[in-house]
């Protein structure tokens, strides 16, 4: 049974619907029985968080023939098209730090906060959470403290239009952190030095 696109009572989910899969519809699409041109997959990425977007991505970006599919898994859902501080969502932002002990003595665990917010384990330390959508905490990078192109320098980014250390060394380049489900790419987050100023992802003092 095809899965139409949801109406809520604010808003028709095209992006979710069109961006996103169900893990039947993957099956399907790897299955030559119900299409003359089904291929498995050649990588799957478990996990579509902070990293695994990016990750997807990358791979997606060195394949210039187009010829491999790549699935990404995520539990969580498409909550934003691209970085928080691009859209006009007063009220969607980083929770603050907390503890389970915490969630449970005010009554909210395991409630998420902020729509999708959450801690995976106890800690000794207090902490915002996870972020349990696609790409995850990269969605609001920067926001809650200030980011230099000083401080990302040393940490090897790169400006815009050149090659951080990062890429020269073996690493995952700095890039945006795009991905792809199935077939279309939601632009999430761009981290780039452009004249002194990141794109994106930067908070005001």
């Amino acid at each position: 049974m095809p899965v139409s696109t949801e109406r809520t009572t604010f808003s028709l989910d095209v992006f979710g619907r069109y961006l996103a899969n169900t893990w039947q519809e993957a099956m399907d699409s790897a299955d030559p029985g119900r299409r003359p041109d089904a291929r498995p997959f050649d990588v799957i990425v478990i996990c579509g968080g902070t990293f695994g977007a990016a990750f997807a991505q990358h791979l997606f970006a060195l394949d210039t023939t187009r010829s491999h599919r790549i699935l990404l898994l995520e539990a969580g859902p498409l909550f934003l098209p691209e970085h928080v501080q691009n859209l006009p969502m007063p009220g969607v932002g980083v929770p603050p730090p907390t503890s389970i002990a915490g969630l449970r003595a005010s009554g909210q665990f395991p409630n998420a906060r902020e729509e999708v917010w959450g801690l995976a384990w106890h800690g000794n330390q207090k902490f915002p959470g996870l972020a349990y959508c696609l790409a995850g905490r990269s969605l609001y990078w920067g926001v809650g403290r200030r980011s230099s192109c000083l401080e990302n320098s040393r940490a090897g980014l790169a400006p815009l239009g050149q090659t951080s250390r990062a890429a020269t060394s073996g690493r995952l380049p700095n890039r945006s952190a795009s991905t792809r489900l199935t077939t279309s790419s939601p632009e999430l987050c761009t981290r780039r030095c452009v004249r002194g100023s990141w794109t994106g992802c930067e908070q005001a003092p």
